[in-house]
């Protein structure tokens, strides 16, 4: 999952910082080595369902937006399996790690999410598309800064090996070759709104997890 071009590896460039404030978080820590209380995993897994519902619905608008055929049909593909991720979620891990489904947003969640559908209806294509990158390409990265320091006999390893899998990666390789594409020709102003959706999206994703350690 790396870098399509010069722009997206400015990109990750300038989230370098928020990449390692996350992975030495209370949570990826504990996650990783399972001594994360149980508490805070499952505030986050229940959360994560519902924050996977918004961004099925944010990726469908990209599906709207997309001018290009083969965009278009990326971003439905990457919605239509959202569905399938929540459905995977809630019909087998909230019962597998005794989790209450939560009813509503938690404050760090719901931001998050009200700032990816704001922005992928508002927002210039190439911005909005930014906005939803690291939600993927982030996340991703964490997952296997997990995998890579996780602890043997895990409690939490059916959780960890969801981050594993060629499928996600290739998601991720096209996902960051869209946006690199995308911001080829474009104005100063937009390059910039890119580079502080990528920011600010990442961010977010710092303040989920710390939300599920405070909580």
């Amino acid at each position: 999952m790396k870098a399509a071009g010069e722009f997206t590896q400015e990109l990750w460039d300038n989230t370098s910082k928020i990449y390692n404030e996350i992975i030495n978080c209370e949570f990826v820590v504990g996650l990783a080595n399972g001594t994360l209380a149980e508490d805070s995993f499952k505030h986050y897994l229940s959360q994560d369902v519902l924050y996977i519902q918004q961004d099925t619905k944010a990726l469908a608008q990209m599906s709207q937006r997309a001018v290009l055929k083969e965009e278009k049909d990326f971003f439905l593909k990457m919605s239509v399996d959202c569905m399938e991720i929540e459905n995977i979620l809630h019909d087998e891990f909230l019962d597998h790690f005794q989790v209450q489904e939560a009813k509503s947003q938690s404050y760090a969640f719901a931001n998050y999410s009200n700032y990816l559908l704001h922005q992928t209806h508002n927002a210039e294509y190439p911005v909005a598309v930014a906005a939803l990158l690291p939600c993927f390409w982030l996340y991703g990265k964490v997952g296997h800064h997990i995998i890579d320091n996780q602890s043997p006999e895990n409690k939490y390893q059916k959780f960890i090996d969801t981050y594993a899998g060629d499928e996600y990666v290739n998601y991720t390789r096209q996902f960051i070759s869209i946006l690199e594409t995308n911001a080829q020709n474009i104005d100063c102003s937009t390059r910039q709104d890119i580079v502080d959706a990528f920011i600010k999206s990442s961010r977010y994703e710092l303040e989920v997890f710390k939300e599920s350690t405070d909580n």
